[in-house]
C-alpha cells in the first residue's frame, strides 16, 4: 500500500513519513511545493472538508494529512498537530491511532499498516535532550559570560551572536509543546534566577509551569522554583522511575552532566541539537569519554539566517 503524506516536508510531515517507511510503508512526501515534495498535490485543506474526495493522483488506499494549528498569536510559539484521515467505504469516521510519539490518526480504505503501540509503549514517556552545541563538541557558557566559568572558560556567552528569528521560533516551537522538565543542579539553579523570576516571556512562563524534576545527591530543597520536585540519589535510576511512570513527556535543557549520565543508561529518546558554526578549542563537551554505541534517525532539520543548525534526532 502506498501512501501520500500531504505536506509530508513540514516539520510533522517529515516525521510521519519517516515513521511510517520505518514500518514498512511506501510513504510518500505530497504537496503544492514541487521544489520539496515528492510528487506534487493540490488539495483544498482536506483536514476540514472532511475528505469529500481523494486527492488527484492518489491512486493509493489511504493519505494523510498533516497541517499546523496555532494555539497563539504569539511569534514564540508555532503548535504543531498531525492527523491522519481515516476514509471508510460508508461513514468517513475517523479511527484513532499511534505512530510514534506524535498523537495522528490514520486513515484509509483497508487495514492499518502502521504498528499501533502496545499499552506499556503508550505509558513510557520519552526524554528530549536539547543542546547548544559547538562544532568541537563544547556546551559550557552558552548564553552569558558569568554562565559558567569553571576550568576558566574564558568564552562564556558564545551563543548570543548567533540569535536570529528562526532560531527563537524553533526553539518556542519546541516549548509549547506540553510536557515536564529534567534538570541537574547546575542548571536548575542557573535557571531559578535567570528565568524563575520572570514571567515576561513565553520561556519563562512555560518553564514556570512545567513541573520541575531535579536530579541531585547535593541539594535538600528545591523549593525556591515553583513546581519543582527533587530526585534524591542516583540519576540513571530516579528518573527510570519517573520515566516508566504514565504522564507527560520529559525534556532537559542542558545539563550535560545529566544528560551524559542518561544517555549511557539508554534513557535519552530524542535529541534536539542546536549546531553553532565555531569552535572554541576549550570547555566542557557533550560527550566526554567514552559514549555507548547509540545509532539515531534524522527527523528534520531547520538552517537558521545565521548558519545555525537545529538537528532532531530520534532513537533507532
Amino acid at each position: 500500500m502506498k501512501i501520500l503524506v500531504l505536506g509530508g516536508y513540514g516539520a510533522v510531515g517529515t516525521h510521519v513519513v519517516t515513521e511510517l517507511r520505518r514500518t514498512g510503508v511506501t510513504a510518500v512526501a505530497a504537496g503544492r511545493d514541487p521544489a520539496r515534495a515528492d510528487t506534487t498535490v493540490d488539495l483544498a485543506d482536506p483536514l476540514l472538508t472532511g475528505y469529500r474526495a481523494a486527492p488527484a493522483g492518489a491512486d493509493a488506499c489511504a493519505f494523510v494529512a498533516c497541517r499546523t494549528f496555532p494555539a497563539t498569536k504569539s511569534p514564540w510559539a508555532e503548535p504543531r498537530d498531525a492527523r491522519i484521515g481515516r476514509r471508510h467505504r460508508s461513514d468517513r469516521s475517523l479511527s484513532p491511532m499511534s505512530i510514534s510519539a506524535t498523537a495522528v490518526r490514520m486513515g484509509g480504505e483497508g487495514r492499518d499498516r502502521a504498528r499501533p503501540r502496545n499499552r506499556e509503549e503508550q505509558a513510557m514517556r520519552t526524554i528530549t535532550a536539547t543542546m547548544n552545541v559547538t562544532l568541537d563538541g563544547v556546551v559550557q557558557g552558552l548564553g552569558r559570560a558569568d554562565e559558567d566559568t569553571r576550568g576558566g572558560f574564558p568564552f562564556g556567552g558564545w551563543g548570543q551572536r548567533f540569535h536570529d528569528e528562526v532560531l527563537v521560533r524553533e526553539m518556542g516551537r519546541d516549548m509549547a509543546e506540553p510536557g515536564d522538565m529534567l534538570f541537574g543542579r547546575r542548571t536548575w539553579e542557573d535557571f531559578t534566577t535567570v528565568w524563575g523570576r520572570a514571567d515576561d516571556n513565553p520561556y519563562s512562563r512555560h518553564m514556570n509551569a512545567a513541573t520541575k524534576y531535579v536530579a541531585s545527591t547535593g541539594l535538600n530543597d528545591v523549593g525556591a522554583w515553583q513546581n519543582s520536585i527533587l530526585l534524591r540519589g542516583d540519576a540513571t535510576r530516579t528518573v527510570r522511575d519517573v520515566k516508566s511512570r504514565p504522564g507527560r513527556n520529559l525534556s532537559i535543557i542542558g545539563s550535560a552532566a545529566l544528560v551524559r549520565s542518561l544517555h549511557g543508561a539508554g534513557l535519552i529518546d530524542r535529541y534536539t541539537l542546536v549546531i553553532h558554526p565555531l569552535t572554541l578549542g576549550a570547555g566542557t563537551r557533550l560527550f566526554e569519554g567514552a559514549a555507548p554505541l547509540t545509532e539515531f534517525r534524522l527527523l528534520g532539520s531547520v538552517a537558521t539566517t545565521t548558519g545555525v543548525i537545529i538537528a532532531r534526532y530520534a532513537r533507532r
